[in-house]
């Protein structure tokens, strides 16, 4: 009979077993670094977080079997217990192979960004998952569930060989076993301690491997017994907390507007997921010709790596941290105000939902529902020409009624999964359908293939409403916003889509201003998406200085560049300058395995200390330049 003070039984050993290689596979797949000291943690930290993933499943069964001492093994008690253990052990099981899909895909563990996607309505949709990539899903998971209710009604049942197998397992063995975990965990916590004294890098990057690492820090009593701390050169982070209680003091400053100013038409043409090196004449040939007559910025960032940050910045002026307080407070931005004070007529459609992100709580909170059009029925490429021909329609309303309109277009035909009109084929191969689950570096060159398709799909709609303004003499007098919301990888560093690292597939976008005295030409300097607030605003009657209202320049001011630029994601920020680019967690000092230093290219940098001495007065201005617009509330 099995000792009922003991808690690792034969189940919770054998789910211990199943799940070992589910963490190795952390363990293995991070290559941050190499090193002995590096190694001991990795070792230690796998087998204690391994039993500390499975703590709720083991308390279960051990509760099972003392319910089942105490009132036999068919008894109620016992049967939720079993039930919740194995409930338990499933989700863990489960919640570790979806991270590991995640991280190899898309270069990040499940987070609050993919809690935000399943529970926001849209965020589901708006990932562009197709049926081919959900049904294999469905038959893993079932699989998985069947597995460990298997597992569970054989030790419930006490089989002959179950009970065999209890009896091999002696008290001591347990006991060393808990005895292996307790010096294994506080093996992974010594390490964390002195990495962090010590700045061991390749250890300190080895954090972020597994889903959830707990840290130690022991500066103080390193210190105390004679330690030698060396220079902090990455001391000055961006960790700012925009998700903390704050007040919002946007404006700065009252805005100040001339009264005899222009209302010129305003036309917003965004692309989801539109990279800079789609705009050239073989891929998108009406946007280029139209780039010939406008302003264009050729390295162009957007507010973000993902839709969120991006488009809160080009609308608001601001970079993406300040995305919380702004929908806590429901806050529209200015330029919106700025349009309704002068009655704008408003359009402002989308091929997929504005509740995902949260825009009818900021970017349109305050402009009423028929002015919004979802158009979210069937392929992407409809929907897309559906809403041009809706704006059209509303263009040619327009034609003789001299009141100023807003129209905003959001196309989605170049977000996953690529979908695009049989005219549109420019590249092959490419691929009949993204599969997911499937999906790796050998498909990239076909995948990306069919987004260049995709692409030119996306030319032919902004081709219709450029021909349509042209044909209705709108273009001298209209303002004419052409640019990306970010962009997306195709495993050229490393992974696919969007929203997961700074490289510049994923956030360098292409950017074209048409407007009324602004002549064509071309902006070589670091422009950003809060830049294209400042750079309407005086030829809306703005008369503030940028900085008031923005975190933005106006580059068509002659003698203005910027020397930095950041852009955000879910929980980092990177530093952008002229020669190098940082990476820092906002607020959270254990991603240590994503602060990093490399040039535009991407490549590492060699020398991150010299970038962190030289860029010091720099990275505290833009850390103020985090907080200008906010007034953090104490709690």
């Amino acid at each position: 009979m099995h000792p009922p003070a003991l808690c690792f039984s034969v189940y919770s050993l054998s789910l211990i077993l199943l799940t070992l290689p589910l963490t190795g596979w952390f363990v293995w797949y991070d290559d941050s670094g190499d090193g002995p000291f590096r190694a001991v943690f990795l070792a230690s930290s796998w087998l204690a977080y391994t039993v500390i993933y499975l703590l709720p499943a083991i308390f279960f069964s051990y509760q099972a079997r003392l319910c089942s001492d105490r009132w036999g093994r068919d008894s109620r008690p016992t049967r939720s217990c079993w039930f919740f253990a194995g409930t338990a052990a499933f989700l863990c099981q489960l919640y570790l192979i979806s991270d590991g899909v995640m991280l190899q895909k898309f270069g990040y563990h499940l987070n609050g960004l993919v809690w935000n996607l399943l529970i926001t309505p849209g965020g589901f949709e708006s990932m562009g998952i197709e049926y081919n990539s959900i049904l294999p899903i469905l038959a893993g998971v079932s699989a998985l569930a069947a597995l460990h209710a298997a597992l569970v009604t054989f030790s419930r049942q006490g089989r002959a060989v179950h009970q065999r197998l209890t009896g091999l397992l002696r008290p001591w063995l347990q006991y060393l076993f808990g005895t292996l975990f307790v010096l294994s965990l506080c093996l992974s916590l010594l390490c964390t301690g002195l990495a962090d004294f010590y700045r061991h890098n390749t250890t300190l990057t080895a954090i972020d491997a597994l889903p959830l690492v707990f840290t130690l820090r022991m500066r103080r009593f390193l210190r105390s017994i004679g330690g030698h701390e060396p220079e902090r050169d990455d001391y000055t982070p961006l960790d700012v907390d925009c998700r903390q209680p704050a007040l919002l003091n946007y404006p700065r400053q009252p805005i100040v507007r001339d009264a005899d100013r222009q209302r010129p038409p305003i036309i917003w043409l965004l692309g989801e997921s539109l990279r800079a090196d789609m705009l050239r004449p073989d891929i998108m040939p009406a946007t280029w010709a139209f780039a010939q007559r406008s302003q264009r910025f050729l390295r162009h960032y957007s507010g973000g790596y993902g839709t969120r940050p991006g488009v809160f910045a080009m609308f608001y002026g601001l970079y993406g941290n300040y995305w919380y307080p702004f929908l806590k407070a429901h806050r529209s931005p200015l330029l919106i105000d700025w349009l309704q004070e002068d009655g704008y007529q408003f359009l402002c459609q989308t091929s997929a939902r504005f509740s995902y992100p949260e825009f009818t709580q900021t970017i349109f909170a305050e402009l009423p529902p028929e002015c919004l059009h979802e158009d979210d029925r069937g392929k992407a490429w409809e929907r897309d020409q559906r809403n041009t021909d809706r704006a059209i329609a509303f263009l040619h309303e327009q034609e003789n009624d001299r009141q100023p309109f807003f129209l905003f277009n959001f196309f989605e035909v170049t977000h996953s999964p690529y979908q695009f009109c049989p005219d549109c084929v420019i590249r092959e191969p490419y691929l009949e359908s993204i599969n997911y689950n499937t999906l790796g570096p050998e498909d990239a060159a076909a995948l990306k293939n069919r987004y260049v398709n995709a692409a030119r799909c996306l030319d032919s709609q902004f081709g219709r409403i450029i021909a349509a303004l042209d044909e209705l003499g709108l273009s001298d007098r209209c303002m004419v916003i052409i640019t990306g919301d970010h962009g997306e990888e195709f495993f050229e560093k490393g992974h696919v889509g969007h929203n997961s690292t700074f490289v510049e597939e994923q956030i360098h976008v292409p950017l074209l201003i048409h407007a009324p005295g602004i002549a064509p030409g071309i902006y070589s300097g670091l422009s950003h998406h809060c830049d294209i607030v400042p750079m309407l605003a005086p030829l809306l009657g703005v008369s503030n200085p940028a900085v008031t209202y923005s975190n933005g320049v106006n580059l068509l001011a002659g003698d203005r560049s910027r020397e930095y630029l950041l852009v955000t994601g879910w929980d980092l920020v990177a530093f952008i300058s002229n020669n190098h680019k940082a990476v820092f967690p906002m607020s959270d000092n254990n991603l240590y395995s994503k602060r990093s230093v490399s040039d535009l290219q991407d490549q590492p940098c060699k020398d991150p200390a010299a970038f962190y001495r030289q860029n010091r007065p720099l990275l505290s201005k833009a850390r103020q330049d985090m907080l200008n617009f906010i007034i953090p509330l104490d709690n």
